[in-house]
């Protein structure tokens, strides 16, 4: 659903109202709509989009203020549009850095 320029900054502002007196309930409210986004992906996608979200998350809670996290998030973000830019001006090149940084690791029983 596309908003235009006055519903969005309606939405905007009712979110950051709510982040600001009902913290406990923005977090709910932000954690739907992460999870109503990703549902609506075709299964095949859902795993890998929860493990970008979880790694992402794990990444942000390392920030507690919100311009930390938000400084860090927009980072990330033109991290992965580089990495993009690379894959597709030069997808060889990228390819073999993306092999290259491959880890494996054992696998260890639970007892």
């Amino acid at each position: 659903m596309l908003l235009n320029h006055g519903e969005l900054e309606k939405k905007l502002r009712s979110l950051e109202n709510l982040y600001e007196h009902d913290p406990r309930q923005f977090e709910v409210l932000r954690q739907e709509i992460i999870d109503q986004e990703i549902n609506s992906y075709p299964e095949r996608f859902q795993q890998r989009a929860r493990g970008i979200q979880f790694t992402l998350e794990c990444e942000l809670n390392k920030y507690k203020h919100p311009i930390a996290r938000m400084n860090r998030m927009v980072e990330l973000f033109w991290h992965k549009v580089d990495d993009f830019h690379e894959a597709m001006s030069q997808p060889l090149n990228f390819s073999a850095k993306q092999e290259e940084n491959k880890t494996t690791g054992k696998v260890l029983p639970f007892r």
